[in-house]
């Protein structure tokens, strides 16, 4: 990456600007709302899935429409990728599936607003498994927004 484009990049993020290609603040905040009620609505369907689909034929079809939207959006950028990338990809790609491994079975014999809960709260336990990783203690920051997390997915 070149010296001015970085700057540019910098400068940009650190400003909480937007740049030609970039996002203002409200649209990314609007994104990703509607990240969060796709994905909350998600363990619904899955839930309705399950009455007359086999489990992993669910996650299947999920993981084919997420590349099928992902290759459309983005196949300017996909053509540049390399392969270490592809690597990095692949294995995100597989722990995912490993989640959805359990997820999706596990629906069967619990609620949908139970197993969101379940896959939610991982999110407060990232800090404390980055602590361990790192023998660092997490920031008082990072405890705040770990309780946030969990009271809002306890809610």
């Amino acid at each position: 990456m070149s010296g001015e484009r970085k700057n540019t990049i910098t400068k940009s993020a650190t400003a909480n600007t937007t740049t030609k290609k970039g996002l203002s603040q409200g649209q990314a905040n609007i994104l990703i709302a509607i990240v969060a009620m796709t994905w909350g609505c998600s363990y619904l369907l899955m839930k309705i899935g399950l009455t007359g689909m086999p489990p992993f034929s669910i996650i299947a079809l999920r993981f084919c429409i997420a590349f099928i939207t992902v290759a459309l959006v983005f196949l300017p950028k996909m053509k540049l990728m390399n392969l270490r990338t592809l690597g990095y990809g692949s294995i995100l790609g597989l722990l995912l599936f490993g989640v959805f491994a359990f997820l999706v079975p596990g629906m069967k014999y619990t609620t949908a607003s139970n197993a969101g809960f379940l896959v939610g709260i991982v999110s407060v336990f990232v800090p404390v498994v980055h602590s361990f990783l790192k023998h660092k203690l997490p920031s008082n920051v990072q405890l705040l927004e770990s309780f946030w997390l969990y009271l809002e997915s306890a809610c």
